[in-house]
């Protein structure tokens, strides 16, 4: 097999049919989105997917250059030999320098940095890349320093509004020379520019930048995502996430034909350990549910409009003295107004419950949470990822579901660590309560699904009680 890369494709010629054969089953996934109908599951409706496509011009096939890794891999363990790479892929005198950890140290404040120092090294002799990172590990510090140490004139993406504006905030406080872009604010900056995947195409000479940088990069799946990387070819390519791993493998190869594959990986244990993160304490709280025909009647039914599942959620956010964030998911139906009515009706918490506001006015609630302002934010999951909100002390998980993705991230907002002015640890424990929803096939078999994830991420304090039993541990 020969093999020719260049910024955005690979492209391949074999030279018998077995190299063919084994190249295109190694590309090739399920697409499971339109298998799940009315809460029933249509194998029929799966449909199988090769990345891997043929020229109409002769025998060459190709790929997206992300898939580099997965290529030779394949060839490695098929004893496919290659005959001849040639290597087209722009290349920057920074690649080839050597870094020493000490080196690399100096962009980070904290003691404990190995998993900064580490990713780090891995982006800057790559040209994709994913680093996979707990939320409160330091990323954005790895955004600037690897935008630093490149001197690349780098695009910073973003699916939504309010991370484009704390992300520039925190660039521009970081000393990196940034602009942002997005459906409110049109800033330019020499060095790089923050701005949302809606408002990318009208970027200043878009087709300048050297570099993209993608946050929170499992949103790359997104038809939106597609379509722009589809478009582009920047040298560089890198994204960063908790949670890049979707739910499925056709999913993940999306993002990963563009970004490649996970080149550094945190450790939760370890950040645990050295309190990197917050350690979160998981109650899952034990309830009964009816049973249901489908998942959606489950949800509806136990979950939204479960009164006395509702009660409890209130009844823990008006009882603990931590600031308290509640995560639901569906507004239409009332939950949201409901658990905040009857939070104020048992205590005299300031509570604020976010659904339709603008980006100003949920930044203008953030800030007021800050400074003790406001005691309670009942949230649909517009405040799953991406929001930094140091004083969350107590997280409620009430939406229910069984994503890994969307659950890490909500365990997230639970496990920022806070310093002060000198670096002395101000918070480095927090409560996630979640919901033992048993009896109906489908919530028990999510809750349990939860479960397992957070002891798979290494979250060891979990515990099953009944909720009299909780209202005495808080």
């Amino acid at each position: 097999m020969k093999l020719y890369i260049n910024d955005r494709f690979l492209f391949l010629i074999f030279e018998n049919k077995n190299e063919e054969t084994e190249l295109k089953s190694h590309l090739t996934f399920n697409n499971y989105k339109n298998a799940m109908l009315h809460g029933k599951f249509d194998m029929k409706m799966v449909k199988k997917v090769c990345f891997l496509k043929k020229s109409k011009l002769d025998d060459t096939y190709y790929c997206y250059s992300g898939f580099l890794i997965d290529v030779l891999l394949c060839c490695k363990k098929n004893g496919i030999k290659v005959t001849e790479i040639k290597d087209k892929r722009t290349r920057f005198d920074y690649q080839k320098k050597e870094r020493t950890d000490e080196e690399l140290s100096k962009y980070f404040p904290f003691e404990y940095n190995e998993h900064q120092v580490g990713t780090l090294k891995r982006l800057l002799k790559t040209s994709t890349g994913i680093a996979k990172l707990i939320t409160g590990s330091g990323k954005s510090e790895i955004i600037f320093a690897f935008i630093k140490e490149t001197g690349l004139k780098t695009l910073v993406l973003v699916d939504r509004k309010l991370l484009s504006s704390q992300l520039y905030q925190r660039m521009k406080d970081g000393g990196v020379d940034c602009g942002l872009w997005n459906s409110d604010k049109k800033i330019e900056g020499k060095q790089a520019m923050v701005a949302t995947i809606g408002s990318v195409y009208s970027v200043p000479k878009l087709d300048t930048f050297q570099c993209l940088v993608i946050d929170e990069c499992h949103h790359a799946s997104s038809n939106q995502f597609q379509e722009f990387l589809e478009k582009t070819a920047y040298p560089v390519r890198v994204g960063f996430s908790a949670t890049p791993k979707k739910s499925d493998l056709y999913t993940f190869a999306l993002i990963r034909q563009f970004l490649g594959n996970i080149v550094f990986e945190s450790d939760n244990e370890e950040l645990l350990e050295n309190k990197v993160i917050a350690k979160p304490f998981i109650y899952f709280i034990k309830n009964v549910c009816r049973k249901t025909l489908d998942w959606q009647s489950a949800y509806n039914i136990n979950i939204v409009e479960n009164q006395e599942r509702n009660n409890m959620v209130a009844e823990i956010a008006a009882k603990t003295d931590q600031k308290t964030l509640v995560l639901i998911k569906d507004v239409e139906k009332g939950q949201g107004e409901y658990i905040k009515d009857k939070i104020e009706s048992l205590c005299d918490k300031t509570v604020v419950f976010i659904s339709g506001q603008s980006k100003e006015d949920r930044m203008e609630i953030i800030e007021k949470l800050e400074k003790g302002e406001i005691d309670v934010i009942i949230a649909t999951n517009i405040m799953n990822e991406g929001v930094n909100i140091k004083s969350i002390g107590l997280v409620v998980i009430a939406s229910g579901g069984k994503s890994s993705a969307e659950t890490l991230q909500k365990i997230g907002r639970a496990t920022r660590v806070v310093r002060d002015q000198d670096g002395n640890l101000v918070k480095d424990k927090a409560i996630v309560v979640d919901f033992m929803d048993l009896e109906n096939k489908f919530t028990k078999s999510h809750s349990t699904q939860r479960r397992s994830l957070y002891e798979r991420e290494g979250f060891k304090e979990i515990q099953e009680v009944d909720f009299k039993e909780f209202l005495e541990i808080i």
